[in-house]
């Protein structure tokens, strides 16, 4: 089993809570880092960053991807929109290099519970997903937010979690179409429907028929789905939802921002357990390097010259097809694209 995620280096502390995490229940799995930067030595030696040490299989940095023209397609997007589109294309490569049943986790997530099912459910779909929300509340608040201005604004399905069977003919051409809307049109771009890469999958049910919507509700559980999803400890001390499923893994969405915390507070109606669940998470960020690196700018969000790139010079060289072709790799531009547009 093949197993990735997708960061920026601020993000590092969280995707080594993800491996350590998916390593202690299966550490036959290998893990790949797709990191979205650029670091120099001095800022390894600053952090003390040994990827030789790090509890991952393998780091690939997403200059190297064998993709057209990297640098301006880097350049089109913000720091969320890169590391998203990375997914795509990084998950085709898995397939070229023989990987066959592959899953992606964001790196704001933690395993609790042994992720078996997911092979088993892999020998017979090959495109496996999970909802935002397997269960409607009549509760105006969480119709609003929940389903309103989450589910219908985001996309049906999260895409935090995504496993396919690149063997299997559906899972490969998912892998194609998915990668190439990812490559060419991974944006946040509300007025135009899009929300990265999730809105895509809302399409998957017409697109592709050996597809499987996991409706346990162990996996993927957060802040949005929480008030229909019951935490507590089995008398083993293993985490269980609703009394019946182990929680297989849980989202961490919004921890930088605080959002998660509140939502996940909004949303227990008096369960400490998730509560719990976030106090130990936050250690472990703590525990794995977040106060050094949460602050650290994305490095492609400056010219080579150190001068700051804008949303402007993103969406002007975006749109321009002459000036990718007169600059191929933006960066190395000693103007900002807005001043030679």
């Amino acid at each position: 089993m093949d197993i990735y995620t997708s960061i920026s280096i601020n993000y590092l502390p969280k995707a080594r809570i993800l491996a350590k995490s998916v390593k202690k229940f299966h550490p036959e799995w290998t893990f790949h880092l797709l990191i979205s930067d650029r670091l120099t030595d001095k800022d390894k030696s600053a952090w003390d960053i040994d990827f030789n040490k790090e509890p991952f299989d393998r780091v690939v940095w997403i200059d190297s991807l064998d993709v057209d023209n990297v640098y301006g397609w880097i350049f089109k997007h913000t720091v969320v929109e890169q590391c998203t589109a990375g997914k795509g294309v990084f998950l085709q490569q898995l397939i070229k290099e023989g990987a066959e049943k592959i899953i992606y986790l964001d790196p704001d997530i933690a395993v609790f519970n042994q992720l078996n099912p997911l092979v088993d459910l892999l020998d017979d779909h090959a495109i496996l997903l999970t909802p935002h929300l397997l269960d409607f509340s009549n509760v105006h608040q969480s119709i609003l937010e929940n389903e309103i201005q989450g589910t219908l604004r985001h996309g049906t399905f999260n895409l935090g979690f995504l496993a396919i069977n690149s063997k299997k003919d559906d899972g490969k051409q998912f892998a194609d179409w998915w990668g190439s809307r990812l490559y060419n049109y991974c944006y946040a771009d509300y007025d135009s429907g899009l929300f990265t890469d999730q809105k895509w999958c809302d399409l998957v049910p017409s697109y592709f028929k050996d597809f499987h919507v996991i409706r346990d509700p162990g996996y993927n559980t957060a802040s949005w789905n929480l008030d229909k999803r019951f935490l507590s400890f089995t008398d083993g001390g293993r985490i269980q939802i609703n009394y019946k499923y182990p929680l297989r893994f849980y989202h961490f969405t919004g921890c930088d921002s605080g959002a998660g915390l509140y939502m996940t507070q909004r949303y227990s109606n008096g369960n400490q357990v998730p509560l719990e669940i976030w106090a130990w998470y936050q250690r472990q960020l703590k525990a794995n390097g977040q106060e050094i690196l949460r602050n650290q700018k994305w490095s492609y969000d400056y010219y080579n010259n150190g001068v700051k790139i804008t949303n402007d010079d993103r969406q002007i060289y975006r749109q321009r097809k002459d000036l990718q072709e007169a600059f191929p790799n933006p960066f190395n531009s000693s103007n900002p694209i807005k001043h030679i547009a």
